[in-house]
């Protein structure tokens, strides 16, 4: 509800904008909508720059998996040891395992977080082009108001297609209005002068 508050106070100010473009009636506000999902799938910087992070992170992520192996293997060896959980080996074992998942943990929140710091800087650059094609396209059309379509993902988990909804300010608008194609070539456009 609070998404839609915003929404309504914009669509009866923008006519307001217009009023004195005619004498008897204020002009209806100009709409388009795009489809970030659309935009953002579609963009070969994207595509490039995942690719990179893929390549430039290959062999941290091989190690973690190296590192998750060896830690299934103490584990079933635990599980399927024959000696004494008292004994001295098998508490050698369990410090050893333990070791190694200290290790492993240690390894994946580093991988995360440099994948996370390089992922953010790509959508940053996406989200500067996207801002930047929105407000070019609307100025040379003449939109008053872009909205951003979101179509949930129906392969997430049911809790996490709630919140997605939950955010979601505008669930359907006429294809007519749809500019992604617009906005999909524009922000092509920007890489391919340089």
């Amino acid at each position: 509800m609070r998404c839609l508050v915003p929404l309504l106070s914009l669509l009866l100010l923008a006519p307001l904008a217009r009023a004195e473009e005619t004498e008897d009636a204020p002009a209806l506000p100009k709409i388009a909508t795009f489809d970030l999902g659309r935009a953002f799938d579609a963009n070969p910087r994207i595509k490039e720059g995942q690719r990179q992070i893929d390549a430039k992170y290959r062999a941290e992520k091989a190690e973690v998996e190296r590192v998750q192996g060896e830690v299934r293997l103490l584990q079933e060896e635990m599980g399927h040891s024959p000696l004494s959980r008292s004994s001295p080996e098998f508490r050698q074992l369990v410090m050893r395992a333990q070791r190694k998942e200290m290790e492993l943990q240690q390894k994946s929140v580093q991988l995360a977080t440099k994948l996370q710091a390089d992922q953010a800087m790509l959508l940053k650059a996406f989200f500067v082009d996207l801002k930047r094609a929105v407000a070019e396209i609307a100025k040379e059309e003449g939109y008053d108001l872009v909205f951003q379509v979101q179509t949930p993902d129906l392969d997430m988990e049911p809790k996490a297609i709630v919140r997605q909804l939950n955010q979601t300010a505008l669930f359907h608008a006429s294809p007519r209005f749809d500019v992604t194609d617009a906005l999909i070539a524009r922000i092509e456009s920007f890489h391919a002068r340089k």
